[in-house]
């Protein structure tokens, strides 16, 4: 008895060779077995139509499905979000479009795992914990199969991921008032980047940075000390008192000091610049 003439799998139906043979062979065989069955029973041609709209109806909705197990997908997935409300809990029975459920004892649940540009990986999960886990990988620890990570956790709790705004920068850096590109009451604190350097002395330039809390307002000191040009027997200082106000950071007072093998100088001199400038919120 002929097989049933039904179109079979292809490539381009997006499964992989072994499994279109597969899958090819298996219709095949139940349509001969049901094709077998309605001439045992004598049944006429139109029974043996609707058996092929049958079969045929399977192939389009194989299609239409991924596999279980293997396979890649080539589109993206899509899935309409219902319009009855929020539903933060139960994964399973609300609107997620992935749902990992937990396994027993000490597990890693990896929800989404990520190739990078250089061959490392992230992955975004939980183990053992009530917070979010994001595990990045070197290429190295993954070529060598080790499992070693770098690791940032999402604490569980009400609130919102610190993302800094930059108001200033400035490379070179200034002694004099600068302005900022929004004002200071927008944010909750305040990052200074500053440095201090005296040409008169001959001292090397001296990096600090200083945080304010709830800046606008506030009179707040920006000051660094380190060795000044006698190496380890001279001693320099700066100190700079700015008040911020709104969109202005402005200089109120300085100084200047240095202590080394031939003496002390102390003097009004304005040798503290701000670099740049970041609020967070």
């Amino acid at each position: 008895m002929a097989d049933l003439p039904i179109a079979e799998f292809n490539v381009s139906d997006g499964f992989t060779p072994q499994q279109i043979n597969k899958l090819n062979s298996n219709f095949r065989s139940i349509s001969n077995k049901i094709l077998e069955a309605i001439s045992m029973t004598g049944e006429a041609s139109n029974k043996a139509n609707n058996t092929l709209n049958i079969i045929s109806n399977a192939f389009d909705i194989m299609n239409g499905f991924l596999p279980l197990a293997g396979g890649n997908i080539t589109g993206p997935i899509n899935r309409n979000v219902g319009s009855s409300g929020i539903t933060y809990i139960d994964g399973n029975k609300g609107n997620a479009a992935l749902y990992l459920k937990k396994g027993t004892g000490d597990v890693w649940y990896p929800a989404v795992t990520l190739d990078t540009t250089s061959g490392g990986s992230w992955a975004i999960g939980n183990y053992n914990t009530e917070d979010l886990v994001f595990s990045w990988a070197s290429k190295a620890n993954r070529d060598s199969n080790t499992n070693s990570t770098n690791v940032v956790c999402l604490p569980n709790r009400a609130g919102i991921i610190p993302v800094p705004t930059a108001l200033y920068g400035n490379n070179s850096g200034s002694n004099a008032t600068i302005t900022l590109s929004e004002t200071a009451a927008n944010f909750n604190y305040l990052r200074i980047f500053f440095y201090g350097k005296s040409t008169a002395s001959g001292s090397a330039t001296k990096y600090e940075c200083v945080e304010v809390y709830a800046p606008n307002g506030k009179i707040v000191q920006l000051s660094c000390t380190g060795q000044g040009k006698s190496g380890d027997t001279g001693v320099i200082f700066f100190s700079k008192m700015v008040t911020i106000s709104a969109k202005s950071v402005s200089s109120t007072s300085y100084c200047s000091a240095s202590i080394d093998t031939g003496g002390s100088t102390c003097a009004k001199n304005n040798e503290i610049y701000i670099i740049r400038v970041e609020g967070w919120k």
